[in-house]
């Protein structure tokens, strides 16, 4: 109060300083602020991921569509390739394994068919090979409709538009029914050729071969209310090579005429010439009159011949 003014004090702390931009830059230290404080933003934001094929949510409709239809046939033309692509790796691994193993296996049966079919004929018809061969096949259909299923969660119907949805899940229960359902069909088919081979084949051959082949014969019938008896219709011979399997098919007439019997047949007592009697006397005719002609022929077969 003695008329003096009091001084200011002067601030301890030190004056604020903006940064640098640096020389020759030509920005002012207003934009180098808002450049870091940006900088600071975009590292602590996540990373944004535009693979489509591993993340369809950040792609376009369009390219969510052509994503799912490219799955959809790659699991089609090689089952596996869609888990690999979209980030399955194990299971397309393993799927693609089974992929070539099957394809060398085609490869290995395609060779043996055009030069060397006894050992493919012999696996088809062997009961323990078939067998395995009948639990290979229902283990791909199974495993190929596994694939379908998966290639279908990847593909994510839920971010498809309705159209595409419903056209998308369409096709991959039709393609389910084609592959996994002809696996499974072949399967059957191969089970019943297995059950008729091991009803005819199961005991063996009755008789052994002749002259290195296996002659049988196979014999339709024909009957009719306007007629008597039953006559053999359609008559086929298969002379079966004992070594190799190849098969000779002789077709002979019914109305072949003059047709030959063994020495040891009753009827070679009563026609030595062959069956020739007229116009009646035709081969599919020699049943009913051996049995009219000759009682004995209706004795009953002669034991086979013990197999060695």
């Amino acid at each position: 109060m003695n008329g003096h003014t009091p001084r200011a004090e002067p601030d301890p702390r030190p004056p604020h300083r903006r940064p640098d931009p640096g020389p020759g830059s030509g920005a002012t230290p207003e934009d180098a602020v808002t450049a870091v404080r940006r900088g600071d933003d975009d590292a602590a934001s996540p990373p944004r991921l535009t693979d489509p094929l591993r993340h369809p949510q950040h792609a376009g409709e369009g390219t969510r569509a052509q994503r799912a239809w490219t799955l959809l046939l790659s699991t089609l033309v090689v089952p596996g390739s869609a888990q690999l692509v979209a980030g399955r790796r194990a299971t397309g691994r393993a799927a693609l394994k089974a992929d070539v193993v099957v394809w060398a296996a085609l490869a290995l049966a395609l060779v043996s068919l055009l030069l060397w079919r006894t050992p493919l004929i012999w696996f088809l018809t062997n009961s323990l090979t078939s067998l395995l061969l009948i639990a290979v096949l229902l283990g791909l259909a199974l495993g190929w409709a596994f694939l379908f299923f998966d290639t279908l969660r990847l593909i994510r119907p839920g971010l498809l538009a309705q159209r595409t949805r419903r056209a998308v899940a369409a096709a991959t229960v039709a393609l389910m029914l084609v592959t996994s359902g002809g696996l499974a069909y072949s399967a059957y088919l191969l089970s019943v050729t297995r059950g008729a081979v091991s009803d005819v084949f199961g005991g063996g051959l009755p008789f052994r071969p002749a002259d290195g082949r296996y002659n049988i014969l196979l014999m339709g019938t024909d009957s009719g209310e306007d007629r008597s008896g039953r006559r053999p219709d359609s008559m086929t011979v298969l002379s079966v090579d004992a070594d190799s399997g190849r098969t000779v098919t002789i077709s002979l007439p019914r109305n072949l005429q003059n047709a030959p019997f063994p020495e040891d047949s009753p009827l070679a007592e009563v026609y030595p010439e062959g069956f020739d009697c007229g116009d009646e006397c035709i081969l599919n005719a020699s049943t009913p009159t051996s049995r009219t002609t000759t009682p004995s022929c209706t004795r009953t077969p002669r034991t086979p011949a013990p197999r060695p």
